[in-house]
């Protein structure tokens, strides 16, 4: 297995990473903090027939964990799993992920093939929609300016209990708007919420994984939303002289209701319904991207 060493934007402390949140948050909590207006997400797209970014499928975002040195670790590309697998459930042959950085557009190739050492890693539990992939060699380590996150910005049960995050707190997501995602740069579409539902229960979105564990998030996605980062944040008075922001986990799917459509002098006996947003978006929770990375072969990668 080739070594997905690199560097990555972890050469300073998570607070300082964040600490623009320290002036946007309290000074006008309603705007989009600048540094995210750097795009946190890449977008992913089917290949064309030249391997140009094609139709747009999804949202993925860059993950670091740190070697222990500043500015040295491995970099993971996170995403749902069902944004890079077919009808069958097997993985796409490959995707073209288009990241910004350094006031650049990069297209980049990523080979999903088990083959590949940049392949996909899934959760031990085959029903939780993420993925991983190791991002690393040759021109790739770029991608890294992105956006990535630190691994320990990543919410865990331990963040949950200590800053009391629960129903009401405030969420965000960043991903693909499909119907405009830029012509120069990634522009993202960026939805405002809060947590809606936060419970021990496991909860069915999709019929075929069985229930899981999310955060229900009161706020509307759509297609190309998935494989989004979501976000918690909240003032300073929760975490004084720490950071503001954690990432909540990966958009998975929204709920749905079926509407019965009334239509005047109907022949027939079916009767047929419309599919409804109602609203509510399921998000994988982050400690299972935690939980993936832990996996004995990439912790063995990574020496440890």
């Amino acid at each position: 297995m080739i070594s997905m060493t690199t560097t990555f934007t972890r050469s300073i402390p998570a607070v300082a990473w964040l600490a623009f949140l320290l002036v946007s948050r309290t000074a006008d909590a309603e705007r989009i903090p600048e540094a995210f207006r750097q795009n946190p997400a890449t977008f992913i797209f089917l290949p064309d027939t030249n391997g140009h970014p094609g139709t747009a499928i999804g949202t993925g975002f860059f993950v670091g964990v740190s070697k222990g040195i500043p500015g040295v670790g491995f970099v993971y590309l996170v995403t749902a799993k069902h944004v890079v697998t077919n009808g069958s459930g097997g993985f796409l042959p490959d995707v073209v992920l288009r990241s910004f950085s350094s006031n650049t557009t990069l297209v980049t190739h990523f080979v999903l093939s088990t083959n590949s050492p940049s392949r996909p890693y899934v959760h031990p539990n085959p029903g939780v929609d993420l993925v991983v992939i190791p991002v690393g060699g040759g021109g790739e380590s770029a991608l890294i300016g992105s956006g990535t996150i630190p691994s320990d910005l990543l919410a865990t049960t331990n963040h949950i209990a200590k800053l009391g995050i629960r129903e009401g707190d405030e969420m965000f997501f960043a991903g693909l708007f499909t119907p405009f995602i830029g012509r120069k740069s990634n522009i993202p579409i960026y939805r405002f919420g809060r947590l809606s539902m936060l419970t021990n229960e496991e909860i069915e979105v999709f019929k075929h994984e069985g229930p899981q564990t999310y955060f229900l998030m009161e706020a509307d996605c759509y297609p190309g939303n998935s494989g989004s980062p979501a976000f918690f944040y909240f003032d300073a008075r929760r975490n004084p002289n720490d950071t503001m922001v954690l990432l909540a986990g990966v958009v998975t799917s929204h709920f749905r209701n079926l509407s019965e459509i009334v239509v005047l002098q109907q022949q027939a006996n079916n009767v047929p319904f419309a599919l409804q947003n109602n609203g509510i978006t399921a998000v994988v929770p982050a400690w299972r991207i935690l939980e993936t990375l832990d996996l004995p072969e990439l912790k063995k990668i990574r020496g440890e």
